[in-house]
């Protein structure tokens, strides 16, 4: 049987956020099953490369709308804590690069009044009846720039956020991830050492208490 396929009907799609299967709730058992366990997980959704804007705003129309009838689409609901943060640091963000990529796209849902430090508005716009908000970092890193797009709607309490973010200069991307690493092999050996070290002087106070037992158990005998 061949399968429709609607582009921009979103009322006639399956559920899950990316799938553009004419069916409702959802096209099979398998997407109900991603759909629901999808919002539980710990981190974002990513894409390899990045998403364009008009992607991302029909994306994002499709999945308030999903929400609004109360229904899984399969966007991870994430803490507000995550964007109080430089995104480079949190694992709920995957920085690991794939070969030549130069641009990642990160999807997930949070709560809506949670804009600030380290963001700052840049500008706003509606489209297809919802509030889009653009922020930039206070302070990009040297190896790239982050974008953050808001899109909320007054149907739904929470909003869908895309992190977007692009290397500064070809190569940046990959320095960082190199020093990172070696740096927390670094930490990583020092942990090492410390737990050896505090180990060492454990096991020297115990020899020690050991010691003195003996001594004063001897003592006692003499006696």
């Amino acid at each position: 049987m061949d399968v429709q396929v609607f582009t921009k009907r979103f009322l006639h799609q399956c559920y899950l956020f990316d799938c553009l299967r004419g069916s409702q709730p959802f096209c099979n058992v398998d997407h109900e099953w991603v759909a629901l366990a999808d919002e539980d997980h710990p981190h974002s959704v990513f894409f390899v490369d990045g998403v364009s804007r008009q992607h991302q705003d029909l994306l994002s129309f499709k999945i308030l709308t999903v929400k609004a009838l109360n229904q899984a689409c399969g966007v991870p609901l994430i803490g507000a804590e995550v964007l109080t943060q430089p995104p480079w640091l949190l694992e709920e963000f995957n920085m690991n690069r794939e070969e030549r990529e130069t641009a990642r796209s990160w999807l997930f849902m949070s709560e809506s009044d949670i804009l600030g430090h380290p963001w700052v508005v840049t500008g706003q716009r509606r489209v297809y009846g919802i509030e889009c908000t653009t922020c930039v970092m206070y302070q990009n890193p040297p190896f790239g720039r982050f974008i953050l797009s808001r899109y909320r709607s007054p149907l739904h309490e929470d909003s869908v956020y895309w992190l977007n973010f692009s290397e500064r200069n070809v190569g940046s991307w990959k320095m960082f991830l190199q020093n990172n690493a070696a740096n927390a092999q670094k930490n990583k050996i020092t942990r090492d050492d410390n737990r050896r070290y505090n180990a060492g002087i454990s096991e020297n106070l115990a020899q020690n208490r050991d010691d003195n037992l003996v001594n004063q158990l001897s003592g006692m005998t003499m006696h």
